[in-house]
């Protein structure tokens, strides 16, 4: 919420919720901009290397990359949300333009992938 408008809703909750006054800007949209999350899936395996992620962090409009997983770790096959080795995220005016800066983003990084996991 906080990317796309500048406000921070959790933040009034918890003062509603424990008797302290609301700071305006908190529940007044300061911008109005796309923020979206995108995974970074990868084929089950172990993961050798990770590269290019500093380049990724560069594309301007990408505000964050969280590796669940690291060197050394086994990617399972995808059953649920947790199983995603990485997630982006980005801003932008619109939808379409904050999916261009994940593509971007993603083109610069490069996971190798060995030895299948075992099932």
């Amino acid at each position: 919420e906080y990317l796309a408008t500048g406000m921070n809703s959790t933040r009034a909750a918890v003062c509603l919720a424990i008797g302290e006054k609301i700071d305006p800007n908190d529940i007044t949209p300061q911008w109005q901009q796309v923020a979206i999350e995108r995974a970074v899936i990868t084929e089950p395996g172990l993961i050798e290397s990770i590269k290019g992620v500093e380049d990724a962090l560069q594309v301007p409009g990408v505000k964050h990359i969280f590796f669940n997983l690291n060197t050394g770790d086994t990617v399972q096959p995808m059953r649920s949300n947790i199983g995603k080795v990485a997630n982006i995220i980005a801003v932008a005016d619109t939808r379409q333009h904050a999916e261009e800066i994940v593509a971007a983003a993603l083109s610069k990084i490069a996971i190798t992938i060995s030895q299948p996991a075992l099932v």
